[in-house]
């Protein structure tokens, strides 16, 4: 028969050596030795969300601040027949009825709950990931994508605010939450969580308390922003991020770092942090890998199959939830990487605009720029390093009227 099996072993996947000549395989030359334990090779286990420590032990774990993302990898050509084979697999599985998805999911031991698209483009994955280790285009028992990151940090802020639409309303932040993930199980390590007092409006909306369900005893007794900022970064020194393991922000959308954060910065006229120059918009990374518009939270948690947990515009409630969506990206096989950052004018070898001179803090086009997979990989091979003063005196200058 030819095609290739998947049998279960030490919680591994093993391939039969199969030639590229033998790469027309039927659908149904795909069989899982049901009695085992299978592992899918992105390092989760494919029989659930759980995963055991055995799985844990034979993770391979990584050290270096650089992400894992630029290791050399082969050069894949693009005119190998493998990807005339993708193609036809993609068209077959189009055809297919929602229930038919998910008896192949289940098949191969997959989730098979969400909307039909993004179970298609499971399945989808899942195929390319089988041909391309078959093809030798890619590494056997490894990632389906290159682990990027040892951790992810998944932020959620909560600002002061009011009823109504305005565009220059001065948020301040009163909730700091973030929830660590691991990047080689998905899994919650830990969680900050710690409420800032304001400054300039420190008696809360009722539109804002009754948003939240942040109490105006609570914002009383906490901390000022600056406080609570310093213990984050003695937090992420706690789990030694940016120095023995690398990590990256995970944010639903640019409003967290490129308009809460840096009005906040800006209002207590501190630097802006280093670490929060770049981030994951996880809304990108869901649209383009399940193939959807850019959805909120409780539409992606939908067609995840998945239901909110908690209360809506809690921080750490919302973070919690973000990180569910980050997990299961992880465990489909999605590669996470920073996809967008705060401008500071044009990156190594970038033909882009000069700095605006009349920068609004309030207009997030001018202030979160976009990274393409490109500028990434050039991006962390300059290593480029922000100096106190530059991005200090930028967002220091910006006026506040």
């Amino acid at each position: 028969m030819s095609g290739f099996k998947l049998v279960g072993r030490k919680n591994r996947i093993e391939f039969s050596q199969v030639p590229n000549e033998l790469l027309e395989f039927n659908e149904d030359e795909i069989i899982l030795d049901s009695g085992k334990s299978v592992e899918h090779s992105n390092g989760f286990d494919v029989g659930g969300n759980s995963l055991n420590e055995k799985v844990k032990r034979n993770t391979v774990k990584h050290s270096s601040k650089k992400p894992n993302y630029l290791k050399k990898l082969p050069k894949i050509a693009r005119d190998h027949p493998v990807y005339t084979r993708l193609k036809g697999i993609d068209k077959w599985i189009g055809t297919l009825s929602k229930e038919e998805v998910s008896d192949k999911l289940k098949q191969f031991q997959l989730e098979c709950n969400g909307k039909r698209d993004v179970l298609s483009n499971r399945l989808k994955h899942f195929y390319k990931h089988q041909l391309l280790i078959m093809a030798a285009l890619q590494e056997k028992n490894k990632y389906s994508v290159p682990l990027t990151y040892d951790y992810f940090v998944v932020i959620d802020f909560e600002a002061t605010c009011e009823a109504g639409k305005q565009e220059e309303y001065r948020h301040e932040i009163i909730e700091f939450p973030a929830v660590l993930i691991k990047g080689t199980t998905g899994e919650v390590v830990d969680e900050f969580r710690q409420f800032c007092r304001p400054s300039l409006e420190p008696k809360l909306s009722d539109f804002c308390l009754e948003l939240t369900g942040i109490s105006q005893e609570t914002i009383d007794a906490s901390p000022s922003f600056i406080e609570v900022l310093d213990m984050f970064k003695r937090w992420l020194e706690k789990h030694q991020l940016g120095t023995k393991y690398s990590f990256s922000l995970v944010t639903d959308g640019p409003w967290d770092m490129g308009r809460f954060l840096l009005i906040q910065c800006s209002l207590c006229g501190i630097t802006f942090p280093e670490f929060a120059l770049t981030w994951c918009n996880i809304r990108k990374i869901f649209s383009n890998y399940y193939d959807t518009r850019r959805y909120p939270l409780s539409v992606m948690l939908e067609l995840l199959g998945m239901e909110f947990e908690g209360r809506a515009h809690s921080g750490l409630d919302d973070a919690r939830n973000i990180a569910r969506i980050l997990s299961r990206l992880l465990l489909d096989g999605a590669n996470l990487r920073v996809n967008e950052r705060i401008y500071l004018g044009p990156l190594p070898s970038q033909n882009q605009k000069p700095i605006p001179k009349d920068l609004k803090i309030y207009d997030l086009s001018s202030v979160v720029v976009p990274i393409s997979s490109e500028e990434f990989k050039r991006y962390y091979k300059c290593q480029m390093k922000i100096e106190d003063d530059s991005l200090s005196a930028r967002v220091e200058g910006i006026k506040i009227l």
